[in-house]
């Protein structure tokens, strides 16, 4: 017997897609995959900067907290002299053995040093100290108000973040 096909009845469509069909599906899953992938680094990225940012706001609150509980327990304030200021920061404390403590920034570290002792870092690697800028607001017979205006910078490479500047003050004694 033999089957006639006729031209009504319906024939199987072709399985896949076709070449055409398959290069716009990979354009188009590219082009979100490519938008994706610019959202997700920028995020990373602006992750990164704040953290930075935080990192270094941070580890000056420490560096100023350190110097404030000095001046707070100190006995005297060896320079700078009242009525100036002075990138370094020199006091006298009860305990004769640690005399003078000074505070000063060396290769871009804010350091604490006390007596004839190794200097030690009080900012990280990750942060410079710029600047530090210790005024005495003290008249020459009294105790007297240091301030203290320290500039911070990160050493990150990848972006430029503004420095920050940090400002607080102590009485001496108190």
């Amino acid at each position: 017997m033999k089957i006639v096909r006729n031209k009504f009845m319906k024939c199987k469509p072709p399985r896949g897609f076709s070449l055409i069909e398959a290069i716009l599906y990979i354009g188009i899953i590219s082009i979100i995959l490519s938008a994706l992938g610019v959202l997700f680094r920028e995020e990373i990225f602006l992750n990164s900067k704040i953290n930075d940012q935080i990192e270094m706001a941070n580890n000056g609150q420490f560096a100023l907290n350190k110097i404030v509980w000095y001046l707070q327990n100190a006995e005297s304030i060896n320079y700078p002299l009242a009525g100036n200021n002075g990138s370094e920061l020199s006091v006298d404390m009860a305990d004769a053995s640690v005399n003078p403590v000074i505070f000063s920034i060396e290769n871009d570290v804010l350091k604490i040093k006390q007596d004839a002792g190794a200097a030690i870092p009080l900012t990280n690697a990750r942060i410079k100290a710029k600047q530090i800028v210790f005024s005495n607001f003290a008249f020459p017979s009294q105790a007297g108000t240091i301030q203290i205006v320290l500039t911070l910078e990160s050493t990150s490479t990848l972006w430029k973040n503004q420095p920050i500047v940090l400002q607080t003050s102590a009485k001496i004694g108190e």
